[in-house]
């Protein structure tokens, strides 16, 4: 089996083609794809709520087609997990839509529910819960237990769902809100014989037989830790291994700590690990709000112009670290596809690159679009 989640497409950081052409290196039509019995998509393959006219709608709805074929020539069953609400928008039922245009005669399921399968050509039961389903992590553990008395199961093979964990519960970054819910890692190890595969978290980790695949790309900084996705194998004889496959195409987000450095050493430290990074990829400078860096942002452009920037200044009030953010407003621009050249071009002219480095521009632009 193999399993994603939080995919985001439609994300407005990324590049949605970028993530779909991972996705297609991921799974290619070969034999190695066709080895999988069956794909779980764990939650979040949307980022946001897409319109029509949104040019990632049609790039979205080509990469389905194309992995809905893969499933059906290799014959791979596939199933879709509703994530968080405010991310997916149920707009997964778009594999449905696409299944009923190609009449594709695979094994497809897109699960919306609390819900246990019996999957009879594996001879397996999974559960399914989706984000946000229950009004605790227990209320909805009530829910399941009535599931299994519904369906005379004591436990399932697998469960596929997307939430957190009590153990993900703990870490800083993830501590609960008020309206947060976290499941009880123990609770559902007990009722689950194989593994435990979630979304939502973006960081991959393991908790006994619990795997957090964690996101598929990376969607901003302060995620810096390898991207990817899980397989695993269970036998007849109940050995198990699982592997973390590492998308090797993540587009990179790296924050540079120059607080303790003056401007020479920031700007030795910043050639130092900018250069050699892919086109495209986010470097985040963190230093104290006064930091001279931050008066040179647009020589620092000007000199690495293929690499996305931003600031993290940061000042010490009441002992506390707080953020400050620069915010920009001006009138709003439709940027549309017959346009965005011109729009760089213009502002890449005001900004004083170079000819040579505006032509790159233009070339690698029209690459992409």
């Amino acid at each position: 089996m193999a399993v994603v989640s939080d995919i985001h497409l439609g994300n407005a950081r990324n590049n949605c083609k970028s993530i779909i052409d991972a996705l297609d290196k991921a799974f290619p039509d070969n034999a190695e794809t066709g080895e999988l019995d069956i794909l779980f998509l764990a939650g979040d393959v949307f980022d946001r709520l897409l319109d029509l006219p949104n040019n990632d709608v049609s790039e979205i709805q080509m990469w389905m087609q194309r992995l809905l074929w893969v499933c059906t020539k290799r014959n791979i069953s596939l199933r879709v997990l509703e994530g968080t609400p405010s991310h997916d928008w149920r707009q997964s039922k778009l594999f449905e839509d696409v299944i009923k245009m190609t009449n594709y005669p695979l094994d497809f399921k897109y699960v919306t529910d609390l819900s246990i399968e019996h999957i009879e050509h594996l001879n397996i039961d999974v559960l399914y819960v989706p984000d946000e389903w229950g009004i605790s992590g227990d209320n909805t553990f009530e829910q399941v237990k009535k599931l299994l008395e519904v369906n005379n199961l004591t436990k399932v093979d697998y469960a596929i769902m997307h939430g957190q964990f009590d153990y993900q519960a703990q870490w800083e970054k993830h501590k609960p809100t008020k309206d947060s819910v976290s499941h009880n890692s123990q609770a559902y190890l007990d009722i689950v014989r194989h593994y435990i595969f979630i979304g939502h978290i973006h960081t991959h980790s393991t908790f006994d037989r619990i795997i957090a695949q964690g996101s598929f790309d990376r969607l901003s900084h302060g995620e810096e830790e390898p991207k990817g996705h899980v397989r695993a194998t269970v036998t007849d004889n109940d050995e198990k291994a699982f592997f973390f496959i590492e998308n090797k195409h993540a587009r990179i987000y790296k924050t540079i700590n120059c607080k303790k450095l003056d401007l020479q050493q920031t700007l030795e430290s910043i050639k130092k690990k900018v250069e050699g990074l892919p086109l495209f990829s986010c470097v985040r400078l963190s230093a104290d709000a006064t930091h001279p860096i931050f008066g040179n942002m647009n020589q620092l452009a000007n000199m690495y112009p293929l690499i996305v920037w931003t600031k993290l200044p940061k000042t010490i009030i009441d002992k506390k670290i707080a953020v400050v953010e620069e915010t920009q407003y001006s009138a709003p621009i439709a940027i549309t596809k017959e346009n965005v050249s011109f729009l760089l071009k213009e502002r890449m002219i005001k900004s004083g690159i170079d000819h040579a480095q505006i032509e790159l521009g233009m070339q690698l632009l029209t690459r992409l679009i």
